[in-house]
C-alpha cells in the first residue's frame, strides 16, 4: 500500500515514495531539514550502538542503499516489523488511502444546484470519510470566503436575486503530509444557486406539425415558488399582440404561421426564456380538374371541344370526295 518500494526485495525502476537514484530529485526532499547533509551518513542518527532509536524513523535524508544503488528517506522504516513507520512511509499510506476514497463521503444537497425562494433557507452540509482535528472546512460565496464551519445556512432574504455560486473546501491540514501533488488530502465542491422567485421551466414547448386549417397550441410549465409569472408568446423573436398566458393557441394556422416559438416567463425577481419550438404547417395538394382517364374524367374544355369538331369535318370531307 502506498507504493513503497521493499528495501528487501528488487527495486525497479523508479516512481516510488522511499527510493531515489537521483539526489538532486528526492520525492521526500520537503522532509529534509537544512541541516541534514546530502547523502546523510548514518553517524548523523546513530550515536551510540546499534540500538534502534526514535530517531532512525522520524530524521529525513538521503541514506545510502547498498542494495539497488540508491537513496532512502530514514535509516529503517515500518520494513522493518512492529517498529515505528517513517515519516515519509506514513505519508505515503495516507495519501494512498485519500487517493483510493477520496475525502468527501457525502454532501447535501446532493445535487449541483440548489434553489432558494423568497423567504426560505437551506442548509448545506458535507461528510468526510474521517473526522480528526486537522480537517477544515471552508465555504465561499461568489469566489469569497464566506465561513469556516462544518456547515453553512443561506437565506434568500440576505442575498441578491439572482444567480450565486457555492464552495466548498474541505482539506486534511496534517503535518503527517508535506507532499502532495496532486491535492489527494483536499477535496471540493461547487453549487449553482438560484436565489429568490426567479421562474424556471420545468416543461419546454414542444413542436408541432399540422395541417393548414388545423389547430395547433404551444404551453410552458414555469416554477416560480408560488410568486405571480407573466408570459409573452413571440414568433421569430417578434412579440405575440395578446398572447400573454402559459400557453398559446391559433384555431387555423395557414404556411405564413410556420415558424419558431418562444415564451418569457417573467416575475419580480427576473425572467427565463424558453427553448424555441418549431411549428410546420403543411398544405394539402388539390387534385387537377382539367380532365384525366376513366370515368371520373372532368369535362372537356372548350379548346378540346374544337379539335374534335375539326377531326369530324375532315373524316365526313374524305368520305365524300371517295363516294
Amino acid at each position: 500500500m502506498g507504493g513503497l518500494a521493499d528495501e528487501y526485495k528488487s527495486v525497479n525502476g523508479t516512481g516510488y515514495p522511499n527510493f531515489a537514484t537521483d539526489l538532486n530529485n528526492l520525492p521526500w526532499a520537503k522532509w529534509i531539514d537544512a541541516s541534514t547533509p546530502l547523502p546523510t551518513p548514518d553517524s548523523f542518527v546513530v550515536t551510540t550502538g546499534n540500538v534502534y532509536r526514535p530517531e532512525w524513523y522520524s530524521v529525513a535524508g538521503a541514506f545510502t542503499d547498498t542494495r539497488y544503488a540508491g537513496y532512502r528517506p530514514t535509516i529503517q522504516s515500518i520494513m522493518r516489523g512492529g517498529k515505528e513507520y517513517g515519516c515519509v512511509d506514513t505519508e505515503a499510506m495516507l495519501l494512498a488511502f485519500y487517493r483510493n476514497t477520496g475525502l468527501l463521503l457525502s454532501k447535501s444537497p446532493s445535487t449541483d444546484s440548489a434553489i432558494i425562494r423568497g423567504g426560505k433557507e437551506q442548509t448545506f452540509t458535507v461528510t468526510t470519510w474521517v473526522a480528526p482535528a486537522t480537517i477544515t472546512t471552508t465555504w465561499y460565496l461568489d469566489g469569497s470566503q464566506y465561513t469556516a464551519n462544518k456547515s453553512v445556512t443561506l437565506q434568500a432574504n440576505s442575498l441578491t436575486p439572482g444567480a450565486h455560486t457555492l464552495k466548498v473546501v474541505v482539506k486534511d491540514t496534517t503535518a503527517m503530509v508535506r507532499n502532495d501533488p496532486k491535492n489527494y488530502t483536499q477535496a471540493e465542491h461547487s453549487w449553482a444557486l438560484t436565489i429568490g422567485n426567479i421562474p424556471t421551466i420545468t416543461t419546454q414547448p414542444s413542436n408541432a406539425s399540422v395541417t393548414a386549417g388545423q389547430s395547433a397550441s404551444f404551453s410552458v410549465v414555469v416554477d416560480a415558488g408560488g410568486a405571480p409569472v407573466s408570459y409573452v408568446w413571440k414568433k421569430g423573436g417578434v412579440v405575440i399582440t395578446g398572447a400573454t398566458s402559459a400557453s398559446y393557441s391559433l384555431s387555423s394556422p395557414s404556411s405564413t404561421d410556420a415558424g419558431f416559438y418562444t415564451v418569457v416567463a417573467t416575475t419580480s425577481d427576473g425572467s427565463v426564456t424558453s427553448n424555441a419550438a418549431t411549428l410546420a404547417v403543411t398544405t394539402p395538394v388539390t387534385p387537377s380538374s382539367s380532365g384525366g382517364s376513366g370515368s371520373g374524367g372532368g369535362a372537356l374544355s372548350p379548346w378540346a371541344l374544337l379539335g374534335f369538331a375539326l377531326l369530324g369535318v375532315g373524316r365526313f370531307a374524305r368520305r365524300t370526295q371517295r363516294s
